[in-house]
């Protein structure tokens, strides 16, 4: 299972590569990356840890490219 964020200059819509019916529209990317926790955890009975690792790997992402 993916989940997806497609990105605009305004936007962010998340969608699920299991669930061709669910999706979430935000306008932060923050907001956009706990819609994609809850729905692992609620609709794939994901561990809360597990869930949580694309968001860690996100921030690690992001505190490296403002170092450099």
């Amino acid at each position: 299972m993916t989940v997806r964020h497609d990105k605009s200059t305004t936007s962010i819509v998340t969608t699920c590569t299991e669930c061709p019916y669910w999706y979430a529209f935000n306008f932060e990317a923050e907001l956009a990356e706990a819609a994609a926790i809850r729905h692992k955890m609620t609709v794939h009975d994901m561990p809360e840890a597990k869930a949580r690792k694309a968001e860690r790997e996100r921030a690690r992402r992001m505190r490296h490219a403002a170092a450099v």
